[in-house]
C-alpha cells in the first residue's frame, strides 16, 4: 500500500493500515489515530524530530506540552518506571500507591496522570518541563498501533491549534489536510471529550488539571482525596510562574469555533442587550445558530431568538437534551456544524457546572466561548459577530 507525496489519506482501520501507520510512525513520520475521547495526532514519543512536525503541523505552541500514550503491558507505576518514561524515585508513598491504584482501576481509558518525568522522555515533550502527561487509551485499533510500534506515542488532538477537537476522521481532514500523510478511521469517538488530567501530590491527594471522561464522582466513589481547592482550574493567561505548562487544556482559548460563540443564560434582557447590537449593513435578520443543550429552555430561546433573528436562527441539538454522556460525545461535532453554516453568532446553552460529563461539558465550552454572560455582566457587554476571523491565544 502506497501513499501519494503531498496527499492525506484516509484509511479504515484494518491489519494492513495499522501496519502502514506504524512503518509511517517509525520512520518519523506523523499519523492521526482513533481514541475513545477525540482523534489523535500521533508521533514516536522519544523522536525529537517527529514532535516537532506534531508542532508544526497543529501550530501548537511550544509551551503546550503532549501528552505520551502507552501500551498495556505498561500497567503499573513500576512498568513505567523501568521502562524509564516516568522517574519514580521522587514520588512519596503515599503518592506512589494513589498513581498505582488509579492505574490498576482507570487504565486504559480516559484518565491522564501527570508524574515526574523519566530519562527516555525528550524535552519537546514536556515544554521543558520536570513532569510528563501519561495516558492508556481503550481504543483497540490505538492500542494496537503501540504493540506495533513497539514505542510510546506522543498525541494531542489531531487539529489546529485552539481550534475544534476531531471525533470523526472527517474532522481530521479538514482541519489537516496536506499537513499529515495519514489519517486512520476508527468511527466516531465514544467519550467526545479529551480525557480527565490529574495530578498526584505528595501526600496522595489528588489535584484535577482538567475534568474529561473520568469523573470527579467516579474518583471520590473510589475514595480518593481531593480538596476543593484542587478542582480544575478557572480560565487563567499563562505566565512565568505558570509556565511551563503540566498538561495541554490549560489554556484559555481553546476548542474554538471560528464564528464567535456566546453561552448563555436564558434571560430577556441579555436577549435584548444582543438585538440592539446586531446592525447588520443590510437591514436584514442576522444569521444566527442556537446550540440547544437543555429541554427546558428551548421552547423560550426559539421565543426570544426568533425576535432577534427570524428566519435566520438555526437550531441545533444533540440526540438526547439533557445527557451530559451524550453531549460530550456529540458537542464538538455540533460546535463545527454550528461553524460550518457560517452565521454571525453562535449562541450555546450555559449547561449545569456539577455531575457526570456536564464539568468537562462547560470546561471545553468556556474555553470555547468568547464570553459567558450574565444578566449582571450587561452593561459591560458588546458582542463580536460577523467578522469569522480566527482566534488565536
Amino acid at each position: 500500500m502506497a501513499l501519494v507525496p503531498g496527499n492525506t489519506e484516509i484509511l479504515a482501520c484494518n491489519p494492513d493500515s495499522l501496519e502502514l501507520a506504524a512503518k509511517l510512525l517509525r520512520g518519523g513520520e506523523l499519523v492521526a489515530v482513533p481514541t475513545e475521547t477525540v482523534y489523535g495526532l500521533a508521533g514516536v514519543a522519544t523522536n525529537p524530530q517527529a514532535l516537532g512536525k506534531i508542532y508544526a503541523a497543529k501550530g501548537r505552541p511550544l509551551t503546550n506540552p503532549l501528552i505520551i500514550h502507552v501500551a498495556l503491558d505498561l500497567g503499573s507505576v513500576n512498568d513505567l518506571d523501568q521502562s524509564k518514561i516516568i522517574d519514580a524515585s521522587s514520588l512519596s508513598s503515599q503518592a506512589y500507591n494513589t498513581l498505582d491504584r488509579l492505574i490498576g482501576l482507570f487504565w486504559p481509558g480516559p484518565l491522564t496522570l501527570i508524574a515526574p518525568r523519566g530519562a527516555r522522555i525528550p524535552n519537546e515533550v514536556t515544554a521543558g518541563g520536570s513532569t510528563v502527561a501519561i495516558r492508556q487509551s481503550s481504543h483497540p485499533d490505538f492500542q494496537h498501533l503501540l504493540k506495533q510500534v513497539r514505542e510510546p506515542l506522543a498525541a494531542p488532538s489531531a487539529n489546529r491549534s485552539n481550534r475544534i477537537s476531531p471525533t470523526t476522521a472527517n474532522h481530521v481532514y479538514e482541519e489537516l489536510k496536506g499537513r499529515i500523510p495519514l489519517i486512520l478511521d476508527g468511527g466516531s469517538c465514544q467519550v467526545g471529550v479529551e480525557s480527565t488530567v490529574i495530578q498526584t501530590l505528595q501526600d496522595g491527594s489528588l489535584q484535577i488539571l482538567r475534568p474529561g471522561g473520568i469523573t470527579q464522582e467516579h474518583l471520590i466513589k473510589e475514595g480518593f482525596s481531593i480538596p476543593t481547592n484542587r478542582l480544575a482550574p478557572d480560565l487563567q493567561p499563562p505566565s512565568k510562574s505558570t509556565l511551563p505548562l503540566m498538561s495541554p487544556g490549560q489554556l484559555p482559548v481553546h476548542y474554538a469555533p471560528e464564528t464567535p460563540l456566546y453561552m448563555l443564560v436564558p434571560d430577556a434582557e441579555i436577549v435584548k442587550k444582543i438585538a440592539a447590537s446586531l446592525n447588520h449593513p443590510s437591514h436584514t435578520p442576522p444569521k444566527i445558530v442556537l446550540i440547544s443543550l437543555r429541554s427546558d429552555t428551548l421552547a423560550w430561546w426559539e421565543h426570544q431568538l426568533k425576535d432577534v433573528a427570524g428566519p435566520g436562527l438555526v437550531i441545533l441539538a444533540p440526540t438526547r437534551r439533557d445527557d451530559s454522556q451524550t453531549i460530550a460525545r456529540e458537542l464538538f461535532s455540533l460546535l463545527r456544524q454550528a461553524d460550518q453554516l457560517a452565521p454571525q453568532l453562535i449562541f450555546i446553552d450555559h449547561p449545569p457546572e456539577q455531575g457526570d460529563l456536564w464539568p468537562a461539558i462547560f470546561d471545553r465550552l468556556k474555553r470555547a466561548s468568547k464570553k459567558i454572560i450574565y444578566k449582571n455582566q450587561l452593561d459591560r457587554f458588546t458582542p463580536t459577530f460577523s467578522d469569522r476571523s480566527r482566534r488565536k491565544s
